[in-house]
């Protein structure tokens, strides 16, 4: 499924205290997302304007996240695993 370009989620940082929304990036489906991070509660505590990219594996166990700003050259990374239900 493709995604439109444009506002395509809330973000909130509870313990920055910051929060604001991503903009969806041409090209955008529901296993691989790109878009620009929007902060507009609090920018002073956190970096507005940064790429969020996100990839959801085929099995559909683990995400890819990566966060950059070009501009400061600041990045994150993380890789989420679906755990596992004991029951």
């Amino acid at each position: 499924m493709r995604l439109e370009p444009g506002r395509c989620a809330t973000i909130s940082y509870p313990s920055l205290d910051c929060g604001g929304h991503w903009e969806c990036l041409p090209g955008s489906t529901s296993a691989s997302l790109r878009a620009t991070e929007h902060i507009t509660k609090a920018p002073d505590r956190c970096i507005d304007g940064g790429t969020v990219e996100m990839e959801l594996s085929k099995d559909g166990d683990t995400l890819l996240w990566r966060w950059r700003d070009d501009r400061s050259e600041l990045t994150a990374e993380a890789r989420l695993q679906r755990a596992v239900d004991a029951h």
